[in-house]
């Protein structure tokens, strides 16, 4: 069964990315190499393995398609999308 979405998680959604992206510089020194998950502004999770942070939010559930995950990377790399 597939969940929608309603418009206050694509709201939320778009708040927390657009929070990470504002603090991405202060957060790096410590989730430098990490994968976090943000919720609400703030990072809920993090892991150094992407699929163990899967694992710590399914077991929490967190629900996963309102969740902004991301890896935090090293200010001088650039990817190529």
């Amino acid at each position: 069964m597939t969940q929608s979405l309603e418009i206050s998680d694509f709201d939320s959604f778009t708040n927390d990315l657009r929070w990470l992206s504002d603090n991405i510089e202060t957060l790096r020194p410590e989730y430098h190499n990490r994968y976090v998950l943000v919720k609400n502004c703030k990072i809920v999770l993090s892991d150094s393995n992407y699929e163990n942070l899967l694992n710590a939010a399914i077991h929490q559930k967190i629900e996963l398609a309102t969740a902004v995950i991301e890896r935090i990377l090293p200010a001088n790399v650039q990817l190529l999308l």
